[in-house]
Protein backbone atom coordinates (compact mmCIF):
# COMPACT_ATOMS: atom_id res chain seq x y z
CA UNK A 1 0.00 0.00 0.00
CA UNK A 2 1.38 3.36 -0.97
CA UNK A 3 0.99 6.00 1.91
CA UNK A 4 -0.37 9.92 0.97
CA UNK A 5 3.08 10.93 1.67
CA UNK A 6 4.58 8.39 -0.61
CA UNK A 7 1.94 9.02 -3.10
CA UNK A 8 2.67 12.92 -2.95
CA UNK A 9 6.18 12.83 -3.62
CA UNK A 10 5.77 9.91 -6.83
CA UNK A 11 3.39 12.26 -8.04
CA UNK A 12 6.05 15.22 -7.93
CA UNK A 13 8.92 12.88 -9.15
CA UNK A 14 7.00 12.13 -12.06
CA UNK A 15 5.56 15.62 -12.62
CA UNK A 16 2.08 14.38 -14.06
CA UNK A 17 0.12 17.30 -15.19
CA UNK A 18 -3.46 18.10 -14.68
CA UNK A 19 -4.35 17.14 -17.96
CA UNK A 20 -3.73 13.85 -17.52
CA UNK A 21 -6.47 10.85 -16.54
CA UNK A 22 -6.48 9.73 -13.05
CA UNK A 23 -6.63 6.31 -14.43
CA UNK A 24 -3.67 7.21 -16.23
CA UNK A 25 -1.85 8.95 -13.07
CA UNK A 26 -2.66 6.29 -11.05
CA UNK A 27 -1.30 3.83 -12.75
CA UNK A 28 1.79 5.74 -13.33
CA UNK A 29 1.86 6.17 -9.21
CA UNK A 30 1.48 2.05 -9.26
CA UNK A 31 4.36 1.30 -11.49
CA UNK A 32 7.20 4.32 -10.04
CA UNK A 33 6.10 2.71 -6.71
CA UNK A 34 7.09 -0.90 -7.73
CA UNK A 35 9.94 0.03 -9.41
CA UNK A 36 11.16 1.68 -6.12
CA UNK A 37 10.16 -1.85 -4.22
CA UNK A 38 12.13 -4.07 -6.21
CA UNK A 39 15.22 -1.89 -6.47
CA UNK A 40 15.09 -1.72 -2.94
CA UNK A 41 14.80 -5.65 -2.78
CA UNK A 42 17.51 -6.70 -4.91
CA UNK A 43 19.73 -4.30 -3.12
CA UNK A 44 19.03 -6.77 0.05
CA UNK A 45 18.53 -5.89 3.79
CA UNK A 46 22.01 -4.96 4.47
CA UNK A 47 22.26 -1.96 1.92
CA UNK A 48 19.14 -1.24 3.52
CA UNK A 49 19.64 -0.78 7.27
CA UNK A 50 22.80 0.86 5.99
CA UNK A 51 20.63 3.76 4.28
CA UNK A 52 18.88 3.40 7.15
CA UNK A 53 20.99 4.27 9.87
CA UNK A 54 22.23 7.30 7.59
CA UNK A 55 18.84 8.67 7.22
CA UNK A 56 16.64 7.69 10.13
CA UNK A 57 16.78 8.77 14.01
CA UNK A 58 17.34 5.29 16.44
CA UNK A 59 13.70 5.22 17.25
CA UNK A 60 12.25 4.87 14.02
CA UNK A 61 15.59 2.52 12.89
CA UNK A 62 14.68 0.09 16.30
CA UNK A 63 10.68 -0.06 14.59
CA UNK A 64 12.00 -0.95 11.65
CA UNK A 65 14.51 -3.89 13.06
CA UNK A 66 11.53 -4.93 15.25
CA UNK A 67 9.11 -4.84 12.42
CA UNK A 68 11.55 -7.39 9.76
CA UNK A 69 12.27 -9.29 12.76
CA UNK A 70 8.99 -9.90 13.81
CA UNK A 71 7.83 -11.20 10.43
CA UNK A 72 9.18 -14.38 11.59
CA UNK A 73 10.68 -17.83 10.32
CA UNK A 74 8.52 -17.42 7.01
CA UNK A 75 11.05 -14.30 6.00
CA UNK A 76 13.80 -15.26 7.68
CA UNK A 77 16.76 -14.71 5.17
CA UNK A 78 14.66 -13.16 2.74
CA UNK A 79 16.47 -10.38 0.96
CA UNK A 80 19.95 -11.19 2.35
CA UNK A 81 22.38 -11.99 -0.68
CA UNK A 82 24.63 -14.85 0.54
CA UNK A 83 28.32 -13.84 0.87
CA UNK A 84 30.39 -13.23 -2.36
CA UNK A 85 33.20 -16.31 -3.19
CA UNK A 86 36.64 -14.49 -2.65
CA UNK A 87 37.79 -17.39 -4.95
CA UNK A 88 39.33 -16.39 -8.82
CA UNK A 89 36.26 -17.45 -10.77
CA UNK A 90 37.32 -20.20 -13.11
CA UNK A 91 38.28 -19.41 -16.98
CA UNK A 92 35.39 -19.65 -19.54
CA UNK A 93 36.55 -22.76 -21.97
CA UNK A 94 37.54 -21.31 -25.61
CA UNK A 95 37.12 -23.15 -28.57
CA UNK A 96 40.08 -23.26 -30.71
CA UNK A 97 38.52 -21.49 -33.51
CA UNK A 98 38.04 -18.79 -31.20
CA UNK A 99 41.70 -18.74 -30.27
CA UNK A 100 42.68 -18.84 -34.02
CA UNK A 101 40.49 -15.58 -34.82
CA UNK A 102 42.22 -13.64 -31.62
CA UNK A 103 45.32 -14.03 -33.07
CA UNK A 104 44.70 -12.71 -36.16
CA UNK A 105 46.00 -9.35 -36.78
CA UNK A 106 43.24 -6.41 -37.56
CA UNK A 107 42.60 -5.91 -41.38
CA UNK A 108 44.61 -2.92 -42.44
CA UNK A 109 42.50 -0.01 -43.38
CA UNK A 110 42.49 1.14 -46.70
CA UNK A 111 43.35 4.98 -46.92
CA UNK A 112 40.84 7.52 -47.02
CA UNK A 113 41.41 8.36 -50.82
CA UNK A 114 41.28 5.09 -52.00
CA UNK A 115 38.35 4.09 -54.87
CA UNK A 116 35.70 2.40 -52.81
CA UNK A 117 34.68 -1.18 -54.69
CA UNK A 118 31.50 -0.93 -57.33
CA UNK A 119 28.44 -1.94 -55.67
CA UNK A 120 26.79 -4.98 -57.28
CA UNK A 121 24.11 -4.49 -59.81
CA UNK A 122 20.69 -5.24 -58.32
CA UNK A 123 19.23 -8.58 -60.22
CA UNK A 124 15.59 -7.43 -60.59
Amino acid sequence: RIDAETRRILLLELQVRPGIAALQSEQLVAKAFKTKVNMLRSLGSRVVMTVLEEVLPAAAREAFRKATSSSGAAGAGRGVRPAASTAAPEPMPVAPEEHALAARPPPAAAPPNAPQPAAAPHAE
